[in-house]
């Protein structure tokens, strides 16, 4: 569809021939007066010696798997570029000709793991805004005048060895997003005291396959430091260090943990987004037996999904103070979550606007009358939105229907 609304445009010519097994460059014809180009997903090997584009804006080139080699003058003509993507291509230098890329925004790099050099004057992408390189041979050093960066996406082999430390990074002064891939995060948590800084931090230990993780990264405010954890298990010191510096937790497919509290809950005061899913030995989120103050005083959001074990979010006493700024919650594919509330969690649920809770089987009442024989009218001021999604044993929200939910 973007392609035919294109079409009808005189001030912009798109090629796409993505996924077409193409082995040769498109035609002349083809590209010349273009805007935007893809030819991505392909079994290109060579690409012309010239190419004549000067209202070329966007060059999308990446998983041509076969390309080694990038022409000396390819880009020579191209001084409109703004986007250029060669990931998870083979080549091993990038032309000098790249300088002529005085307006480009982004270059993608990632992946080109035999990529080794860039003969350009990187000095020329005055610019340039977004560049990854990860996964390349390409060091640190090779792109350190581009101190005008937003956006520097890093592996640890892009270090100097035994010299990945904090003064590498900090010419970088305009970063508002720094990425490094690491094998070992307990290695660069102890080495390098950058992530540690005013930077933001998105670190991910372990591999998953989650959609529903990805709320962690569309978290409206973006300097959130980011910890997610999949497939792992037990707790490290390394993991509990990284979360006194945490605003959004995610745990997929996570074991070795009974509870968040086994992190050591007094590790997570800065949380204010939590996503557990998939967490097979989770019996309870929250133990509050052993705690003497308010605990998760600054969580706004929590997402529990497909944790077969889990039996109620909190056990224990309640302090004051504690899910004060709780404002969503939901819960969903809980087979043995039998109560939501407490007495002294909802005393504490002033801020709770959205509640949803889906397949979860055995729930009878939202508001468990046995466990909340005090509640007050006023309870839960603030909830506008509620959500019951398939929950065959439910025969009440709350037995006394004497709550005026003001808000609802």
């Amino acid at each position: 569809m973007a392609l035919k609304i294109s079409s009808k445009r005189t001030d912009s010519k798109f090629l796409v021939k993505s996924h077409e097994g193409l082995e040769d460059f498109s035609k002349k014809e083809e590209w010349e007066q273009t805007h935007r180009i893809s030819l991505m997903n392909n079994q290109l090997s060579t690409l012309p010696e010239t190419l004549d584009c000067r209202n070329l804006l966007t060059l999308l080139l990446q998983r041509n798997k076969y390309l080694t080699s990038i022409p000396e003058f390819f880009f020579k003509s191209m001084c409109r570029l703004q986007i250029l993507d060669l990931h998870g291509t083979n080549i091993v230098v990038l032309p000098s000709s790249l300088s002529n890329l005085i307006y480009l925004k982004g270059l993608y790099l990632n992946s080109c793991s035999e990529l080794k050099e860039i003969r350009s004057s990187v000095e020329a992408l005055e610019h340039l805004e977004v560049l990854d390189i990860r996964k390349t041979k390409l060091k640190l050093l090779q792109i350190g005048s581009l101190v005008w960066l937003k956006c520097l996406r890093l592996s640890l082999c892009n270090f100097d060895v035994a010299n990945y430390t904090q003064a590498q990074v900090s010419r970088f002064d305009l970063l508002e997003e720094l990425t490094i891939d690491v094998d070992y995060l307990g290695l660069f948590v102890e080495e390098s005291p950058v992530w540690e800084g005013s930077l933001t931090f998105h670190f991910a230990v372990g591999y998953h396959d989650s959609a529903i993780a990805h709320v962690l990264e569309s978290i409206d405010n973006p300097s959130y430091n980011i910890l997610k954890l999949a497939n792992g298990d037990g707790v490290n010191p390394i993991i509990m260090k990284v979360l006194t510096k945490t605003n959004a937790l995610g745990l997929i497919g996570y074991k070795g943990v009974l509870s968040l509290s086994d992190f050591g809950i007094k590790n997570m005061n800065m949380i204010f987004d939590c996503l557990i899913e998939g967490c097979s030995g989770i019996k309870t989120i929250i133990y509050g037996n052993g705690t003497s103050k308010a605990v998760l005083e600054w969580l706004k959001n929590l997402h529990i999904t497909n944790v077969p074990e889990l039996e109620n979010i909190w056990q224990g006493p309640v302090h004051v103070g504690s899910l004060a700024r709780l404002t969503t919650v939901t819960l969903s594919n809980c087979p043995k979550l039998m109560k939501i509330f407490t007495n002294a969690m909802i005393q504490q649920l002033i801020q709770l606007t959205h509640l949803r809770v889906e397949e979860c089987h055995r729930i009878e009442e939202i508001i468990m009358e046995s466990e909340n024989t005090q509640l007050e009218n006023q309870a839960l001021p603030k909830l506008e939105t509620l959500e019951l999604i398939h929950l065959p044993q439910l025969t009440s929200i709350w037995a006394k229907d004497s709550l005026e939910w003001p808000s609802l």
